[in-house]
């Protein structure tokens, strides 16, 4: 019996100490256990080695405390400094730059984006530049410098498209998308999300195809086109169970949600709205929470469940607070005093509807900051927008005066060239018949000379036949004398 109960004892004991053991092993997560892993390895390993382990660990935890991937990334570029290893100085410069934008710290950002396009430039590495000039884009997004921001994303662009990177493309172009869309201009945004979709579409990037229709839909919510926003989510969420990401999956259910809400389709909304604020209570995302209890909230108004539409409130309340989320403090007390005014509790409805109108005027007050950047934004890319016209057409102007200063030139050196050639022509006509003109006058010459000479020849042929002639007369005279003479002899006549 008393061995029974020891084994027992003992069996228990063993299954309580590996429970101790790995059980908080299994609770970490995987990101957190390769961050243990990384620090135990760090002090092990020589200096060089640490320089890269340490810009892991700057990305690891940059991921839940940007502050601390920062401080990794610091420590890193020291000891890169320090061996003088410019390639893993420009990594810890572009995690620095990267960090310090996402903690609003834009000064020490644009700095270390300074330093690291140096470097990426000095390398001459293009891939490198058309990256850092993407981060300089979402510093100044950040900094609400619109036409800065597409001014870099075009030259990441130009970059990207001359090396066909078309993942990275398709990220600047989505980027591109997303600040046409802060800046109102809705036709120039959807312009590049399309083209980032189709570069999606065309690599089988599934995340990226399920991200870029996620903001059409949003896009489509804006301009209240609810009924095709809701055929965009639902292709998005299709090609997201592929993935297997419950930020993304959050923000479709989220966006669904608000398009059901448009179309009075509350039940639906409510489904929706329910399954993103159960995924981002899993995830912890704090804002993403204040998000989807304020749309819940107004969903049970629109439903008439005003106890629920208060739950929902109070957690709009409690989540915007911790995230200092304006605008959900202001629908959080504005739905709490719609709420309570419906249940007929006036001073709870009075004290809720002064607290929304404060928020209201915070809320409002932070808007028209952005919409004064978003005019401001507009103004600095329709000047910009001008100047590049106004240069085209100077350079139009300019190429076509070249053009026709061009053509004058061709024109009078065609001229030059049929008058160099008249004058050839001439010249050689004029020395040829010159040429010709000598050999008659010669030929002329040797005839004349030839007949002087037949002539003489002629005349002393012509004088001998004479001469001889009258020598033969003279002979023909004498025969005739001595024969008559003959004659006369042989008669006795002498």
């Amino acid at each position: 019996m008393k061995n029974a109960v020891r084994n027992k004892f003992l069996k228990w004991l063993l299954v309580f100490l590996l429970l101790n053991i790995y059980v908080p092993a299994f609770s970490q997560t995987k990101a957190e256990r390769k961050i243990d892993s990384l620090l135990k390895v760090l002090p092990l390993v020589a200096d060089t080695q640490k320089i890269g382990i340490m810009l892991r660990l700057a990305s690891l935890t940059s991921k839940s405390n940007q502050e601390k991937g920062t401080e990794w990334a610091l420590k890193a570029l020291t000891l890169a400094r320090k061996h003088k290893n410019e390639t893993q100085m420009n990594s810890a410069y572009y995690k620095i730059a990267m960090y310090s934008k996402t903690s609003g710290n834009f000064e020490m950002a644009l700095k270390y984006a300074d330093s690291s396009l140096f470097l990426t430039k000095k390398d001459k590495d293009e891939k490198g530049i058309a990256q850092v000039y993407n981060c300089y884009g979402t510093i100044y997004v950040e900094m609400e410098n619109y036409p800065e921001a597409i001014k870099y994303y075009i030259e990441s662009v130009k970059i990207k498209e001359k090396l066909n990177e078309q993942e990275g493309l398709a990220n600047t172009y989505l980027n591109l998308s997303s600040v046409y869309n802060r800046i109102n201009l809705l036709d120039k945004s959807k312009e590049y999300l399309l083209k980032g979709l189709q570069l999606f579409e065309e690599n089988k990037n599934y995340y990226g195809m399920a991200g870029a229709r996620n903001t059409l839909g949003v896009l489509y919510n804006r301009e209240q086109n609810f009924k095709k926003a809701i055929e965009v989510f639902n292709e998005a969420l299709k090609i997201s169970d592929s993935v297997s990401d419950k930020n993304l999956e959050s923000a479709l259910t989220g966006n669904l949600s608000e398009s059901y809400f448009g179309l009075n389709n509350f039940k639906k909304a409510e489904e929706y709205g329910l399954l993103s604020y159960n995924l981002r209570k899993e995830l912890g995302d704090l804002s993403g929470i204040a998000y989807s209890a304020s749309e819940l909230s107004s969903v049970y108004l629109k439903m008439k469940n005003f106890e629920k539409a208060i739950s929902y409130a109070n957690e709009c309340l409690a989540y915007s607070e911790k995230s200092d989320y304006a605008e959900g403090r202001y629908i959080g007390h504005k739905n709490l005093a719609e709420a309570n005014e419906a249940l007929g509790n006036y001073k709870e409805a009075y004290a809720f509807l002064k607290l929304s109108i404060e928020d209201y005027e915070t809320f409002k007050l932070v808007e028209s900051q952005h919409a004064i950047a978003e005019v401001e934004g507009k103004y600095q890319l329709t000047k910009k927008e001008t100047e590049i016209q106004l240069g085209k057409e100077r350079m139009k102007s300019k190429d076509t005066e070249i053009k026709k200063q061009n053509q004058l030139k061709i024109f009078f050196g065609i001229g030059a060239v049929l008058f160099a050639l008249a004058a050839i022509f001439i010249l050689r006509s004029y020395f040829v018949k010159k040429k010709s003109n000598k050999i008659i006058l010669k030929r002329n010459a040797e005839v004349e000379m030839a007949k002087a000479i037949i002539e003489e020849k002629q005349k002393e042929i012509l004088d001998s036949i004479y001469y001889a002639r009258r020598i033969q007369r003279t002979l023909f005279a004498n025969e005739k004398y001595i024969e008559r003479n003959w004659i006369r002899l042989k008669q006795g006549k002498v």
